[in-house]
């Protein structure tokens, strides 16, 4: 869980939107999701693959970002869109 006065402060690379951490139907949706695509590479060469036990949503539902080792990964390549979350 990321500290709520943090939380208040992230904002989607993306969208500009501030982000919300994913509930437990909606982590299922995204890892749903994650595990039907190819799995994701970092820039650092790390590669990202569902399921995620953790992760935060742009307000909106329209990117999700995995929270990995407690870190969320927030770069423009981190987060997964889908056209209805």
């Amino acid at each position: 869980m990321i500290a709520p006065e943090v939380l208040a402060l992230l904002r989607c690379p993306h969208t500009s939107l501030p982000l919300r951490e994913a509930g437990t139907d909606e982590l299922a949706h995204w890892n749903r999701l994650l595990e039907a695509g190819a799995p994701r590479a970092l820039p650092d060469g790390a590669v990202l693959q569902a399921p995620f036990a953790a992760g935060l949503v742009a307000a909106d539902g329209s990117v999700f970002y995995p929270v990995v080792d407690g870190v969320p990964v927030l770069t423009p390549d981190g987060g997964f869109q889908a056209a209805e979350p």
